[in-house]
């Protein structure tokens, strides 16, 4: 639609927008009230995402007082690799779903700390599995930290649940255990919701 200052989105793209956010109903019911606790508990900003044709791609986000903003929204996609989401997600992929995706959308770097190496990425799957949880070390942003956990049930990945701030907020047992152990907590709570509601 145009505008004095230019083009924007017409109205006739919120229904599309409402229906293919229908599609992640469940998990986005199941998540949205420990998502809020998550943000109570850290006043960081928390993410919810999903993979989606190759990318990730943000369906719930909330920000406590603390929480910086960045250029991330609901709607955005971002190279699956560069978040702690995404790597959540990407590591319990079936090893051939993965691989596609991989070869499909390469290993572009973001930053500096953007993990372009198949034998790196591959390294750091194994440690996603054992710990259950994915660390981004200002990988999509030089100023960003996160840690992301995936949701899955019957050995289905959902999506993945994160928490992000700054760097230099975002360090040692607060950003290694504190946070991690919270964030395990409501992935879990999320999970059974899930479970239940399939019941």
């Amino acid at each position: 639609m145009q505008e004095p200052a230019g083009y924007r989105l017409g109205l006739q793209f919120l229904d599309h927008g409402i229906q293919a956010k229908n599609h992640y109903r469940k998990l986005l019911n199941a998540s949205q009230p420990v998502l809020e606790q998550l943000v109570n508990e850290t006043d960081e900003a928390v993410n919810l995402a999903v993979e989606e044709h190759n990318y990730a791609v943000y369906i719930s986000r909330l920000t406590g007082d603390r929480g910086v903003p960045t250029n991330s929204w609901v709607g955005k996609q971002k190279p699956i690799h560069t978040l702690s989401a995404g790597k959540a997600i990407l590591a319990h992929m079936p090893d051939d779903q993965a691989d596609e995706l991989i070869s499909q959308i390469g290993l572009t770097g973001v930053t500096a700390e953007t993990i372009t190496t198949r034998d790196e990425l591959e390294s750091e799957f194994k440690e996603i599995r054992e710990r259950g949880v994915a660390f981004n070390n200002c990988e999509s942003h030089e100023s960003i930290r996160a840690v992301g956990s995936p949701v899955i049930l019957d050995d289905e990945v959902y999506g993945a649940v994160s928490v992000a701030g700054p760097a230099k907020r975002l360090t040692g047992e607060y950003f290694r255990s504190k946070i991690l152990e919270l964030l395990l907590g409501v992935v879990n709570e999320i999970e059974l919701k899930l479970a239940c509601s399939s019941d």
